[in-house]
């Protein structure tokens, strides 16, 4: 798992990145910060400070930055099957999510809870003529927990919590022929993504 910083900025930005696991809160060895120059992208490996460990990341910046998660499941680079994930938003408090892998993927949500406070959560997984049955679990302060769902059997999963500032994934992997294949799905609503990319008059372009 790579993290890969942008700073858009004039300044440096400084970078402080912790992880939350299913350990808690930590920080990642050999990968506590990261310095991001002005208008320059930087990236830093963080597959030794997780150890395996299934977690979120969460940065504190200086200045504002944008980044994303490059990941895969592992085999050398010609069996890569990469994976990529941003920063997102909280999940709402009802959420309906399709997922439509067939039987031969493991698929888990992964549910992250920064916050102060215990995060509870009901989890129903699916299907159309199934809408399943309803489980409670709790996501400890400063956490990830990983709920398995069922291969094959689900192709909806719904999400209720009265948490504020949970984050959540579904992670699906499978081996294809030689292939160990990995796929993340953020769950975030439609409105915390723009559709729109702003434009703005750069008087270098184009010079």
């Amino acid at each position: 798992r790579r993290l890969v910083v942008t700073n858009p900025g004039d300044l440096t930005a400084t970078v402080k990145i912790g992880s939350l696991t299913t350990s808690g809160r930590g920080q990642l060895a050999g990968a506590e910060q990261l310095e991001v120059p002005p208008q320059a992208t930087r990236s830093i490996d963080l597959a030794v400070g997780l150890d395996g460990q299934p977690g979120a990341i969460r940065l504190d910046s200086t200045q504002p930055v944008t980044a994303g998660m490059w990941l895969d499941a592992g085999g050398n680079d010609a069996r890569h099957d990469p994976a990529y994930t941003a920063a997102t938003s909280p999940l709402p408090g009802n959420s309906l999510w399709p997922l439509a892998l067939g039987k031969a993927a493991t698929t888990v949500l992964q549910l992250a809870n920064p916050g102060e406070a215990d995060a509870t959560v009901t989890v129903t997984a699916g299907s159309g003529d199934d809408p399943g049955q309803a489980q409670d679990v709790t996501v400890p302060a400063g956490s990830t927990l990983e709920v398995a769902l069922a291969a094959g059997d689900t192709n909806l999963v719904r999400v209720q919590t009265g948490a504020t500032d949970l984050r959540g994934a579904l992670v699906a992997t499978a081996t294809l022929g030689r292939v160990r294949a990995i796929t993340v799905v953020d769950l975030a609503a439609d409105d915390s993504r723009s559709g729109e990319a702003p434009v703005v008059f750069d008087p270098h372009a184009g010079s």
